[in-house]
């Protein structure tokens, strides 16, 4: 049976990706020099909306091209959608249980006539945190996922999320967004 466009929501990747390349991205992601996590496009940082560390790996290394890898195919398995490049670099997204980091309810869309955001990604470098958990939002639905290491969460650019706050440890994730033309 085909499912509607409204209920392929979210896709988890069947199988994690190996200890030795986590073990490599995970290095490279602790070596970043992190800043406050800004609100959508602006340079708005509002701790009530957003607690985060960021830095964003340029979309032309290593790291980017294998998760574009994995975004294409399961674009092509699962959500069919009309997809060009990387909006931008991928974000490293760091929430510090000590800090009770987080991210209330926001979708990744962005306003924009001619390309659009339209699938989003997380791909979770670690375990050995407390609460961090990837929610949505969709009729009336809070499904909730707490994605284990190396797992990759991709799911439509408009559906609201957020990530709960981290009680303790640290949650590190690589984040992405594929834009494509509107959709028709």
């Amino acid at each position: 049976m085909e499912l509607a466009f409204t209920e392929k929501l979210i896709f988890r990747s069947p199988t994690a990706l190996p200890v030795e390349l986590l073990d490599l991205m995970e290095k490279h992601f602790d070596e970043l020099n992190f800043v406050d996590g800004e609100i959508g496009t602006s340079t708005r940082v509002e701790k009530d909306k957003r607690n985060s560390d960021i830095n964003f790996i340029p979309w032309d290394e290593w790291i980017p091209a294998m998760m574009w890898s994995i975004m294409t195919t399961a674009n092509q398995e699962y959500f069919k959608f009309d997809l060009e490049y990387w909006e931008s670099g991928i974000q490293a997204t760091r929430y510090r249980g000590e800090d009770k980091q987080f991210y209330d309810w926001h979708f990744d869309e962005l306003p924009n006539v001619e390309k659009q955001r339209k699938l989003s990604c997380s791909l979770l470098l670690n375990d050995g945190y407390e609460g961090g958990e990837l929610q949505f939002d969709h009729c009336h639905r809070k499904p909730s996922i707490s994605p284990k290491r190396g797992e990759i969460v991709i799911f439509p650019a408009w559906l609201p999320h957020r990530v709960t706050q981290v009680t303790s440890g640290t949650r590190k994730s690589l984040v992405g967004w594929a834009w494509g033309p509107p959709f028709r």
